[in-house]
């Protein structure tokens, strides 16, 4: 993670002196200070959540929209 937020703190590759066609991203530094990036891994960190297996619903809500009442549990739309 830290090498990550070094990279993109740096302006990703072309910030790094790499020539990489299509970054978007701005080759300048964000200028990150040690505490701003503690922070932003603390904040990545923290989007992590475990998900229990959740047995699926024995029918979908019906809908006034006829197409949607077709809908499949667990399939494609």
């Amino acid at each position: 993670m830290d090498e990550v937020i070094e990279f993109y703190n740096a302006g990703g590759g072309n910030g790094k002196g790499l020539i990489i066609e299509n970054q978007t991203l701005s080759s300048d530094s964000l200028k990150l200070t040690v505490l701003e990036k503690k922070q932003l891994i603390t904040f990545i960190q923290s989007l992590d959540e475990i998900i229990s297996n959740q047995v699926p619903p024995m029918n979908l809500p019906k809908s006034k929209n006829k197409l949607l009442n077709n809908r499949k549990i667990g399939g494609e739309y």
